[in-house]
């Protein structure tokens, strides 16, 4: 049994990669948007976006982003900073 990976476990990308850029994002961190000088952060949850709040910084936006991943989801949230949450 060693060596077989969870069906969602990416290859090609280490799990612990904490700055990305997302597709089509004016932010380089996952549920974060640039917005009137400052940044909003949310996210979706049972077909709802979920309004997180306005931050003056991109990584507090992303922090308040990952506090509620880490509440609706657990262990399978998708961080922005994974090492912060251990």
């Amino acid at each position: 049994m060693a060596g077989i990976m969870h069906p969602r476990q990416r290859v090609d990308q280490p799990q612990d990669q904490s700055i990305r850029h997302f597709k089509n994002s004016t932010s380089r961190f996952k549920g974060v948007r640039r917005a009137d000088g400052g940044y909003i952060a949310r996210i979706q949850f049972n077909k709802r976006r979920l309004y997180l709040g306005y931050f003056r910084s991109e990584e507090d936006a992303a922090r308040a982003y990952d506090a509620k991943a880490l509440e609706l989801h657990g262990q399978f949230a998708v961080l922005n900073f994974p090492a912060a949450a251990l």
